[in-house]
């Protein structure tokens, strides 16, 4: 997975280049089937030579704020073709989910949305995020829950090893990888969120036997490195 961080690392989500719509390499959509669920766009691509007696993992893509829409277009990154390279579809065999939502990347559930007390003792940093991301409120058909739900459907149908499944993403896509193994962290093998934090208002215990691999450049200018720089996002005997 070391290629597929890196170039999640480095890949871009800036607000300039947030309408572009991406030149896609001849090909690659045709391994991306185009589809949708409950009116969310998503693509997914197979297992190269998919054998039904065979359990596959699968890895779900969720993309930054530059990929937000209904095109099912810009939700394609850079490591979702990388991840469609001969080499590595013939190396580890496995789906790849990805959902493309217009809004954020949040369960149909309650949000925990920090009381101003805590929110006093957090770094400024952290004033941008209450109301965005934590509501309170239930969200109809929250992109997450979808996701899940469609995870689930797709388990019905194909050979899904129940136990390798990996959720990954940049920035925005970042904030819902870290969301989504906390809100199930049963449900997910490991994570690789990239350029952004989780919440401190949600515990990190929660899924600390989840493995997870995060990367943030030390110089991003949209999203402060000091997000996943926190000190409760590291496990106590990090800190001494």
């Amino acid at each position: 997975m070391g290629l597929l961080a890196a170039t999640l690392c480095f890949s871009t989500d800036a607000g300039q280049s947030e309408k572009r719509v991406p030149k896609l390499p001849a090909g690659l959509l045709e391994m991306y089937e185009n589809t949708e669920y409950k009116d969310m766009p998503y693509r997914l691509m197979k297992p190269k030579g998919y054998d039904a007696s065979k359990k596959y993992p699968l890895i779900l893509s969720l993309h930054g704020a530059g990929g937000k829409g209904t095109d099912n277009l810009r939700s394609m990154k850079i490591w979702t073709e990388n991840l469609a390279s001969e080499a590595l579809r013939e190396k580890h065999p496995c789906f790849v989910l990805v959902p493309q939502m217009n809004n954020i990347w949040r369960f149909s559930a309650p949000q925990l949305e920090p009381d101003e007390e805590t929110l006093k003792k957090l770094d400024p940093v952290w004033d941008r995020f209450k109301g965005r991301f934590s509501t309170g409120e239930i969200v109809q058909n929250g992109p997450l829950t979808l996701s899940v739900e469609l995870i689930e459907l797709l388990s019905e149908n194909y050979n899904i090893d129940p136990n390798r499944i990996y959720v990954l993403g940049h920035s925005m896509g970042g904030f819902g990888s870290w969301t989504a193994i906390w809100m199930e962290p049963n449900r997910f093998a490991a994570a690789i969120p990239c350029a952004v934090g989780l919440v401190p208002w949600y515990d990190y215990a929660r899924f600390k036997d989840v493995p997870t691999w995060a990367f943030h450049s030390a110089d991003d200018p949209i999203v402060s490195v000091k997000y996943t720089r926190a000190k409760w996002m590291m496990p106590r005997s990090l800190h001494g």
